[in-house]
């Protein structure tokens, strides 16, 4: 009975705290139950023993006064409430002291904003989903672009409030590895079932909703993966879907190759329109902007290369093309399609011409607008030179490898673009390990970095 009710009331345990927190849970509920059970029995048992019977006077002496009676429903419920109040004190102090940075101690940055959670990592890789060891102190500091949001991890039992122009600090240590699905494309050698996803492979964690809408076999196992992440302060109309997810690795080792692997997403020279679908998921740009033509909080990327737009000021441009989108990018509020409040934050500091040129790619392919030869969003994006100009970035793409003949110069991009700057935004230098192989920080890691001046999701990180 006990097991079922903890069952049903919660979510397995998967932190140092939970169990402290679920007990004094436990305890609450079975002494309200027992109380509510004793009063109600009580109340309708002396109802009856002393219900009114015709004819019999049964008016009585009246009431006395019992002075052990009194000192028993006072002290009683004074030990308990005592309990609750010691028990819920230690579980406080055990959340809310962090403990200290280093040792082994992961730090990462959390920005949350209408309507997404971005994760950023020691290496400046950020993320719209949660990825941490087994067994390993994480100290998550907290800040909001817009609003008051709340993060919650429901099977660690920890929750913090997001505050705009605060820094608020928490903390957990997860004891339990997350649920991971199935491979279908690898069965175990015995034949009874299939092998998990790899926990060090990106893709194992991406899931394409379009897929899996459609039930996906992969996609549906992919989706099982994880623990939940909820935002539990309202914070406006897309509150419910301010959803993410959690991943906690077996080892640090599988959990560093994974970081190794996503903090580079033009890693295998990759093609241009895939590695802009990758840094468009990992900025949570789809938090805002469908790819399916539905309306959301900010325009669909659906068709909107090459077509016209009007902003709220009566301006507009005769068609979205690299200038605007990179200017959108960097200075979003500057030029606010009509029909929309402006929501989106700044990337400044975290997207360069590199990652815009990527993310303009996969625009393009899901524009029926777009007109240009196809193998410009196939070529493989070298890194920008320092001081060059989105124009010259741009044009020079002529001498960059593809799987196809690269594409002609674009004459349409302003030479006034932002030029590229590494020094604009703090640079890292990846993770490295202590003398006992814990996780630590790079040089200048544990600096505190406002949300728009975090290094960016397509910069290139050293790797151990």
């Amino acid at each position: 009975m006990f097991l079922f009710l903890a069952n049903f009331l919660t979510p397995e345990p998967a932190s140092t705290v939970a169990p402290q927190i679920d007990w004094l849970l436990y305890f609450i509920i079975w002494v309200s139950v027992i109380f509510t059970v004793g009063i109600f029995v009580g109340c309708v048992w002396l109802a009856v023993r002393f219900r009114h019977r015709p004819g019999i006077n049964d008016m009585g002496s009246g009431p006395s006064h019992s002075n052990v009676l009194e000192i028993t429903w006072s002290v009683i419920p004074l030990i308990l409430v005592l309990l609750m109040a010691i028990w819920g004190f230690q579980s406080y102090m055990n959340i809310s002291v962090l403990p200290p940075a280093g040792n082994g101690t992961l730090e990462i940055q959390v920005t949350g904003f209408k309507w997404g959670w971005q994760f950023t990592y020691p290496n400046g890789h950020t993320e719209p989903q949660l990825h941490v060891p087994v067994n390993t102190n994480v100290r998550l500091v907290l800040t909001s672009l817009d609003v008051i949001h709340s993060l919650y991890f429901r099977n660690f039992r920890v929750k913090k409030d997001v505050v705009p122009g605060r820094f608020n600090k928490f903390w957990f240590n997860a004891t339990e590895i997350s649920p991971m699905g199935k491979d279908l494309s690898r069965k175990k050698p015995d034949g009874s079932g299939y092998e998990d996803l790899s926990w060090s492979e990106p893709s194992s964690f991406e899931v394409d909703q379009a897929l899996l809408e459609k039930n996906d076999p992969q996609t549906l196992e992919k989706a099982k993966s994880g623990f939940d992440i909820f935002c539990a302060e309202y914070c406006g109309n897309g509150h419910s879907r301010m959803l993410s997810k959690v991943f906690v690795h077996p080892d640090e080792d599988s959990y560093n190759r994974w970081l190794a692997a996503v903090s580079d997403p033009y890693r295998d020279n990759a093609a241009a329109v895939d590695v802009g679908l990758k840094l468009a998921k990992n900025n949570a740009c789809f938090t805002c902007h469908s790819i399916d033509g539905s309306a959301g909080t900010g325009p669909t990327w659906k068709n909107m290369w090459g077509n016209p737009v009007k902003f709220t000021d009566g301006t507009g441009i005769p068609a979205v093309d690299e200038e605007y989108v990179y200017d959108s990018i960097l200075y979003p509020q500057k030029q606010i399609v009509q029909g929309f409040g402006g929501a989106m934050p700044s990337f400044l500091g975290k997207i360069n011409q590199r990652d815009a040129i990527a993310i303009m790619a996969y625009m393009k392919s899901i524009s029926d607008a777009y007109k240009g030869p196809k193998e410009e969003l196939k070529v493989v994006l070298p890194k920008p030179k320092e001081g060059q100009s989105l124009k010259d970035y741009v044009n020079g793409l002529g001498n960059a490898p593809s799987t196809a003949p690269a594409p002609a110069p674009n004459p349409n991009i302003k030479s006034e673009a932002q030029p590229y700057n590494p020094a604009g935004a703090p640079q890292s230098q990846g993770q490295g390990r202590n003398d006992a192989g814990a996780i630590k920080p790079g040089p200048g890691q544990n600096q505190r970095r406002s949300p728009n001046n975090a290094a960016g999701a397509g910069e290139d990180v050293k790797k151990n």
